[in-house]
């Protein structure tokens, strides 16, 4: 299963790359990301009773809150309005630190504090960050349905995805800023 993954996350670059025009680049990005996120909750969920769920935080503009910016398996309430303070929060905690955080019983960690409009119950959640060009650029989060949901091998999956993704938004950032400059020409 990993290496159809890690082949399908190659093939959805090598097509962005090959691309000539903004607006297809803008069209893409977002699937091969949604892609990488799902496969993460694949590879991740072994039974129908601890489903687990991942999405990427970023920040905002001015860097005191994270958003969510992609999250397949999330509504879309949750991907427009589900914001933590960088001060105040598990992610944010990870954000500020550039430090992995993995909690098996999320609800006694005392820097967890469930969003007020969440509609799912979950019990773990890891947080990773996610660089690019030796910068915390933003947090890959997991959350799982039962206590105690993540396995070594499954921390090892997590940490390599979290190093696929910020090397991702290097090579997709180096392309935006061709594209964007072709247009200009």
């Amino acid at each position: 299963m990993i290496l159809g993954i890690i082949d399908g996350i190659v093939r959805g670059l090598k097509d962005i790359l090959n691309l000539n025009n903004i607006i297809e680049f803008e069209e893409k990005k977002p699937k091969l990301y949604n892609f990488i996120l799902t496969s993460i909750s694949t590879i991740l969920t072994k039974s129908a009773d601890n489903f687990h769920r991942a999405c990427v935080f970023q920040p905002t503009v001015d860097r005191k809150e994270l958003y969510m910016a992609y999250g397949p398996g999330y509504s879309p309430t949750a991907l427009s309005e589900c914001t933590f303070e960088v001060e105040d929060s598990f992610a944010g905690w990870v954000y500020k630190r550039g430090e992995p955080r993995i909690s098996g019983d999320i609800k006694t960690d005392p820097l967890f504090k469930q969003h007020p409009k969440a509609t799912k119950d979950y019990d773990s959640l890891a947080c990773l960050p996610i660089i690019a060009n030796g910068q915390v650029i933003s947090v890959l989060s997991i959350d799982g349905k039962a206590k105690n949901s993540f396995s070594e091998d499954d921390e090892h999956y997590i940490r390599y995805f979290a190093n696929i993704l910020g090397l991702l938004h290097q090579i997709l950032e180096d392309k935006h800023k061709m594209l964007n400059k072709r247009r200009g020409d």
